[in-house]
């Protein structure tokens, strides 16, 4: 007899950065970790195969990280806004 076992663990993905797009901030960072292959995909048919990514674009973004060894795989989410605050303008004087 033999024992056969399934591995099935899944990749723990994780993704940091938290800045968002301005006026004058155009493009934001995202890294995502979990061990594996990654596969982002966002606005407009965005899509890298790197942990990190530049995001110029608001949306949501994936990534999915794959376990090369089971091929078993994971994915996570992150939003980028674009913050438009206009600060506030008075005029004084005559």
């Amino acid at each position: 007899t033999t024992l056969v076992t399934v591995d099935e663990s899944l990749p723990t993905v994780t993704i940091s950065g938290t800045d968002n797009l301005t006026c004058t901030v155009t493009s934001v960072n995202r890294t995502a970790t979990g061990g594996g292959t990654y596969l982002w995909a966002g606005p407009n048919s965005f899509s890298s195969s790197n942990a990190s990514i530049s995001a110029t674009t608001a949306g949501t973004y994936t990534v999915t990280v794959t376990n090369p060894t089971n091929g078993c795989s994971a994915s996570a989410t992150t939003l980028v806004t674009v913050d438009e605050s206009l600060p506030t303008v008075t005029i004084s004087g005559t």
